[in-house]
């Protein structure tokens, strides 16, 4: 919402008072974000502002939200849901296993990190975050049926920074998750590897013992598929749980 405010509401309406947002003011504004921008930019920077004025009215700044008077802006058309068929997440693992002997041929340390990632990720779906903030504690190889507790997920504060939150993205989003037989080979290497022996060591941290976060994990995602001429598959790590979800429903 803060993104979407600093984008597409305050360039064009932070110079008017709150009561001169009328509603064909408003009404201008949406319609030339349409234009410029998209239906799915507008749609955003109209809930921001409708959260902000919402807001004024419970502050009593004014007695109504313009905003509900404004005609609502037409539905997004329904995208068909993309997923990766078997033969091409054979290609996607097989880029991981690549990147990794190419890495461990040139004398860098092998790292096994995203291939670690990309496993446990199509073992059963788990978010980004819930996966890099798996910790010692979270990981259960040694059941018959292994398996992972997912509790937390990464998260950002005002200033964008990552942290460990104590809770998932929902309270329908703590549960465990089933680990095939490469993610518990792969979850078994990282964790021998692990300086830190204690229940709150990452399992997937940097070489420095950090976080490790998305933006750099898609990096290293898009560059193994772009050396194993794969980058016509668009794969972004969102991608993944979407397959898993899609081969569920088949």
């Amino acid at each position: 919402y803060a993104n979407t405010a600093r984008k597409h509401v305050l360039p064009h309406l932070q110079y008017l008072r709150i009561s001169e947002l009328s509603i064909n003011r408003l009404s201008k504004w949406l319609n030339d974000l349409v234009r410029t921008n998209g239906l799915g930019r507008a749609k955003d920077a109209r809930m921001a502002l409708n959260l902000a004025l919402n807001e004024a009215v419970y502050l009593e700044f004014i007695a109504v939200n313009p905003l509900d008077k404004v005609r609502p802006l037409p539905p997004l058309p329904r995208r068909e849901v993309r997923a990766l068929t078997m033969p091409q997440l054979a290609e996607v693992r097989e880029a991981m296993f690549e990147k990794k002997r190419r890495e461990k041929a040139v004398g860098a340390r092998a790292d096994d990190r995203l291939l670690c990632w990309f496993e446990v990720t199509v073992s059963n779906g788990a978010r980004i975050g819930e996966v890099l903030a798996l910790t010692r504690e979270d990981v259960f190889l040694d059941e018959p049926n292994p398996f992972i507790s997912i509790t937390k997920t990464l998260t950002r504060d005002k200033k964008g920074k990552y942290f460990i939150g104590n809770a998932p993205k929902t309270a329908s989003s703590v549960r465990v998750l089933p680990l095939s037989a490469e993610a518990v080979e792969c979850l078994k290497l990282r964790i021998s590897k692990l300086n830190d022996l204690s229940p709150k060591a990452l399992i997937l941290p940097t070489r420095y013992g950090t976080l490790w976060t998305p933006q750099p994990l898609r990096e290293r995602l898009n560059r193994a598929l772009e050396d194993a001429g794969l980058q016509h598959l668009e794969e972004h790590p969102h991608l993944l749980r979407k397959t898993v979800g899609t081969l569920v429903a088949a």
